[in-house]
């Protein structure tokens, strides 16, 4: 399992950038798909 703070930690940067919303993710270096690990991480 990738390092969940490290993983927060690029999600933080996103959302101090451009990114309001998570769908907006697939267009930054953060895919859907690692968003969607992210969220499953969370609710395990």
């Amino acid at each position: 399992m990738t390092d969940v703070r490290e993983r927060n930690a690029a999600f933080d940067e996103l959302r101090r950038g451009k990114v309001g919303k998570p769908r907006k993710a697939q267009s930054q270096r953060v895919s859907i798909a690692d968003w969607g690990l992210w969220n499953a991480d969370l609710n395990e």
